[in-house]
């Protein structure tokens, strides 16, 4: 098992695409700035793991950690595969987006065209 993945969102990987929760953009924000901190200190090739409570530290009592750290993991994806994205674009601004974004699971065994979210749209809106 992948120890950066908390166990239940396993489930997100099994069966149908399935819409993601959309979360708290303070949750959202707190798990995704601590993940930027962390894969700026890894090295190419390396890879971290983090066990699940360590985000559920971060998020605030009751959040649904597994879709804040399912989305977080996504908008991290974004900024390794495309630095620079965020432009001028207020972090605020992003986290609530990217909290809210409607986003579907990526499955396991399934070829992806690309990230589980409209991109485009995603930046289109931050651009406004």
């Amino acid at each position: 098992m992948n120890p950066e993945m908390p166990e239940a969102t396993l489930a997100y990987f099994e069966g149908d695409s399935s819409e993601v929760a959309t979360v708290n953009p303070a949750d959202f924000f707190a798990v995704w700035n601590f993940m930027r901190r962390q894969t700026q200190s890894i090295l190419p090739g390396q890879g971290i793991g983090m066990e699940s409570h360590v985000y559920q530290r971060l998020c605030s009592p009751g959040a649904n950690v597994e879709a804040v750290w399912y989305r977080a993991s996504m908008i991290t994806m974004l900024d390794m595969i495309s630095p620079g994205w965020m432009g001028q674009a207020h972090v605020g601004k992003v986290a609530a987006l990217a909290a809210t974004i409607p986003m579907k699971t990526m499955k396991v065994g399934v070829v992806h065209e690309g990230p589980p979210f409209d991109v485009q749209e995603f930046l289109k809106q931050l651009a406004v």
